[in-house]
């Protein structure tokens, strides 16, 4: 049930539905066994923030780092991840193992 702002998450399409079922619902990222929430996770490839909304509902991290550079993706990124009760900063970059630039290359039925 979707009670306040901190619990919606836009979901566009079906590929933004799965990454929810599969977070949400079959719980794949769930800690197995005894685990500590940590001071900050780093997501990179954040996509829709799905991931990150996740952390932030289970208060697995006081903090969350988001990178993602799809401009559509990133959008939505930041709109899921608003008033969320732990603090999430997102970047539209990509990362890699040098600095630079890259072109991003989308196919045009695939976000």
């Amino acid at each position: 049930m979707l009670i306040g702002q901190s619990d919606k998450i836009r979901i566009r399409n079906f590929s933004d539905f799965f990454l929810f079922y599969e977070i949400f619902i079959e719980r794949c990222y769930e800690p197995k066994g005894q685990y500590f929430p940590v001071g900050t996770v780093v997501d990179i490839g954040a996509n829709t923030g799905i991931f990150a909304s996740w952390v932030a509902s289970e208060k697995l991290a006081q903090k969350v780092i988001c990178y993602e550079p799809h401009p559509a993706n990133y959008q939505n990124l930041a709109t899921n991840t608003e008033a969320k009760a732990i603090e999430i900063v997102c970047h539209q970059a990509a990362v890699g193992d040098h600095s630079g630039t890259i072109s991003l290359y989308q196919h045009p039925n695939n976000t």
